[in-house]
């Protein structure tokens, strides 16, 4: 079976979903070109020249694919940091935590997304399938397994999410109080069936007139419902089959796991797995976790 347009959409989208798909994919190579620059940046492989680019940039993606977010599923426990606030400081305070909130909750959910369609990955390797609606990195190369682990997938989704969430607080937006804010610390969990992430960004927060000062440091704890351990334990599954069985694995072998599993044909020399959860959707469409396997 070839990768196509009309195959791929078909794929992934839900039963009410398809708009939300293909929104998302429009915005995805170039949302997450920029995310990568952000990510190479902090890692110190970028000059500084780019930094003001990067922000005009990375304010507008975080835009788009926030509207590509839709609804979503989630738990999330936060305390009302404005209840600790002075009293003038009580609405701007809790203003600014709910859109912390919010913005770290999308954030989170679109590294997960990404994660899902590149392979495990948000940085891609050196080698990996280029195709129309995503890069894909290789699970099967030269007859080895080589599919990420969990704790490399949970640090680059860690890595998106600090290097997003700063641009989520726009000072310009609170005109009667100064912000500063400091480093975010995140911690990224996957577990079989649930994704923990655990966010604290402290904000200094200073009223204008009366130099009123707040600090916010709250920690923005979720529970997200997606099957990722899961879905990476199956695409190890086909890749120690794949080394095992040589280029070709039985089609029946696909057809035992809790997913619906599709090889697609990138060319000659390359597929594609595609693992798509359709019982537990991010909002109406259905997570997937894909890979490549370069054949000899």
């Amino acid at each position: 079976m070839k990768i196509t347009n009309n195959y791929i959409i078909s794929c992934f989208r839900g039963e009410d979903g398809h708009w939300l798909f293909l929104l998302f994919m429009y915005f995805n190579n170039i949302y997450i070109g920029l995310i990568s620059v952000i990510i190479m940046k902090r890692r110190g492989h970028l000059s500084n020249y780019i930094k003001g680019q990067v922000t005009i940039f990375i304010l507008v993606a975080v835009l788009l694919v926030g509207i590509a977010g839709g609804i979503l599923l989630f738990s999330n426990k936060n305390n009302d940091a404005s209840s600790r606030a002075p009293a003038n400081l009580k609405q701007e305070v809790g203003q600014i935590d709910g859109v912390i909130n919010d913005c770290v909750n999308q954030r989170a959910i679109d590294a997960i997304r990404i994660v899902g369609l590149q392979g495990g990955y948000i940085i891609l390797p050196e080698k990996y399938i280029p195709t129309q609606f995503s890069n894909i990195a290789y699970g099967y190369y030269d007859g080895k397994n080589t599919l990420p682990s969990k704790t490399i997938v949970e640090n680059e989704i860690k890595s998106y999410i600090e290097s997003t969430i700063p641009y989520c607080i726009v000072d310009d937006n609170f005109e009667s109080v100064s912000i500063v804010k400091s480093n975010p610390s995140v911690r990224v969990s996957i577990e079989k069936n649930i994704i923990n992430v655990d966010v604290k960004i402290p904000v200094s927060v200073t009223k204008k007139n009366d130099s009123s000062t707040f600090t916010l440091d709250n920690t923005h704890s979720y529970k997200i419902s997606v099957r990722l351990g899961d879905m990476i334990d199956t695409a190890n599954l086909i890749s120690n089959k794949q080394v095992k069985e040589g280029d070709y694995i039985p089609v029946s072998y696909l057809l035992e796991f809790d997913y619906n599993v599709i090889a697609l044909t990138a060319d000659q020399n390359n597929v594609v797995y595609a693992i798509n959860d359709d019982k537990n959707k991010l909002g109406n469409v259905s997570y997937s976790f894909l890979f490549g396997a370069k054949l000899k």
